[in-house]
């Protein structure tokens, strides 16, 4: 259970999803990086649970509690351990906000975590928790960071999509025209 002061500040952000449904999620940094005190940057994308179609207050506190005790999980504490970081001093905030359904998501690398001189661009048909989770293998681009071009496409097997069904998010395999073709179109990925 949360502390009193946190489930109170919880409860200001989250009236809006009594009847639309809601997601908790980890907030590191607006694109996932922390800073550690000797201000090199780190990724810890993917190593924070997060809860979808939470609905009400009672599950959004439960939600929280959910995404804040993933920061001691095995995975985010063997990443820590790995780059040499004092685990001790870990922190990260709890987002509530309002579930945006979708079509299709993606992720925008500017910088390639791996090549600094190229930009990426994942894409899943569906709800985002299946590109982030990685459940749903998805579409890579890899752009030119200076001319912008696109260098690689590499396609997914566009076999599964995440959805929500009655607050509950679903892998369902995809069995329609989007499986021969690609989430984004030549012009987004160029956009």
């Amino acid at each position: 259970m949360l502390p009193h002061h946190r489930q109170h500040r919880t409860c200001l952000g989250q009236r809006q999803f009594d009847t639309d449904g809601g997601m908790v999620r980890s907030a590191h940094d607006r694109d996932g990086a922390a800073i550690n005190l000797s201000g090199a940057t780190e990724q810890f994308v993917g190593t924070s649970d997060s809860v979808i179609g939470v609905e009400g207050l009672e599950a959004a506190l439960a939600a929280a509690a959910t995404v804040w005790s993933s920061l001691y999980s095995e995975r985010a504490l063997m990443y820590r351990f790995e780059l040499g970081l004092d685990v001790a001093r870990a922190a990260m905030a709890v987002v509530v906000q309002p579930l945006a359904t979708s079509e299709r998501s993606g992720i925008t690398f500017t910088v390639s975590p791996v090549a600094p001189g190229v930009g990426e661009i994942e894409a899943v048909w569906g709800l985002g928790e299946g590109l982030v989770s990685g459940r749903v293998e998805p579409d890579h681009w890899t752009m030119d960071r200076r001319s912008g071009a696109i260098r690689a496409h590499v396609p997914g097997p566009r076999d599964q999509t995440m959805t929500l069904s009655d607050a509950r998010v679903e892998l369902e395999v995809i069995s329609d025209g989007r499986r021969s073709s690609a989430p984004l179109e030549r012009d987004e990925v160029d956009a």
